[in-house]
């Protein structure tokens, strides 16, 4: 491994931990609910309690599917909504 590589790899390091810390602090000062906004000691240990569970797979597939859904939905309403302001002139203007 060269050293500019080598160099790379420890800035990158560097600012994932920069990162990691940043966000820690961010949760703790709770300026966001920790329900919107866990830390990573949270988020490690639901993540930690989910592998345990063997319940990690179901809600991942959940939350897949509700994104889906969403996209889904908006996407159509999109080209319903870009249908209709194409066909109309006072709507395009």
């Amino acid at each position: 491994m060269n050293t500019t590589r080598l160099f790379w790899f420890a800035i990158s390091l560097v600012v994932t931990a920069g990162f990691i810390w940043g966000w820690q602090w961010f949760a703790d000062m709770r300026f966001i609910s920790p329900a919107v906004l866990p830390g990573p000691d949270r988020a490690w240990t639901a993540l930690v309690r989910g592998l345990e569970n063997g319940d990690l797979l179901t809600r991942w597939l959940a939350t897949v599917e509700r994104m889906v859904y969403g996209w889904l939905l908006a996407s159509l309403l999109g080209v319903v909504l870009g249908a209709l302001i194409g066909s109309s002139p006072r709507a395009r203007a």
